[in-house]
């Protein structure tokens, strides 16, 4: 799975940018639910959720779009770390999320390319989780407790 950036929209495919060297082809027709009458109406600049379905060396990308609740969707702003952070994120008991988790709720979709989005209730909430996912990466976990204390502390007074 991957988060892409709709780039442009070419007769009945749109142009993804998945952070590789060639842009990715997402069909019109490869949403959930998708049909002729039914088509998703993505702009410039959304973000998706997307499966790698070919990729190969003679061929661009091509995707099929799925979010996290199996529909198909766009959604908001995405931050870039490195695929060694996204791939520790996707760990099942990714120890960041569960200290976070119990300050506030959010979501987050990440991509095996290094993208994550946030979705959160509040602005201050997703900079956040931002700012812990990007400074985790090399903290301890007793480091890693220290700095969720000390950026949920505006929050909670």
């Amino acid at each position: 799975m991957v988060v892409g950036v709709v780039l442009d929209r070419h007769g009945e495919a749109y142009k993804v940018d998945v952070g590789s060297a060639a842009t990715a082809s997402l069909p019109i027709l490869g949403f959930e639910g998708a049909s002729k009458k039914n088509r998703p109406m993505l702009k410039r600049g959304d973000l998706v959720y997307a499966r790698v379905v070919i990729a190969n060396k003679d061929m661009d990308p091509e995707l099929l779009c799925y979010s996290s609740r199996n529909k198909s969707d766009g959604f908001g702003p995405m931050l870039k770390c490195s695929i060694r952070l996204a791939n520790l994120l996707l760990q099942k008991e990714c120890y960041i999320f569960q200290r976070l988790s119990g300050h506030f709720p959010f979501d987050v979709a990440i991509g095996h390319n290094g993208r994550v989005h946030i979705k959160t209730t509040k602005i201050s909430q997703t900079i956040i989780v931002a700012q812990a996912i990007l400074n985790s990466e090399y903290l301890s976990k007793t480091q890693q407790d220290k700095m969720v204390a000390m950026l949920t502390a505006s929050i909670e007074e």
